[in-house]
């Protein structure tokens, strides 16, 4: 059975998300965390919350254009070697606590 009361609305940037719940038009925005906190904690918003617990975590990838394609073995051999080091996971945090959010 389908629930007609259920409104979805897809915007592009996620400035435009957490305004809709700021503005009381949605109750939630589905967001990558860190962005969400970027905006809340660029915009000083103080009503907006994140839950505590993510709905998925999702792998990303990186495209090039084809033209670049000649660079994929090097760039997959240095993002293999900083996932492995910490190097990506320590930038990460890094810019999570240089930005506040937490």
């Amino acid at each position: 059975m389908e629930d007609t009361n259920n409104n979805c609305h897809f915007v592009t940037t996620f400035t435009q998300a957490v305004n809709l719940i700021q503005l009381g038009r949605y109750d939630i925005a589905v967001i990558p965390k860190i962005n969400g906190m970027a905006v809340i904690n660029k915009e000083k918003l103080v009503d907006i919350k994140k839950s505590a617990n993510p709905l998925i975590k999702l792998n990303l990838y990186h495209y090039i254009h084809k033209k670049n394609r000649d660079i994929i073995p090097a760039l997959t051999e240095e993002l293999v070697k900083m996932e492995v080091s910490g190097r990506i996971l320590a930038i990460r945090q890094t810019y999570i606590e240089e930005n506040g959010l937490q």
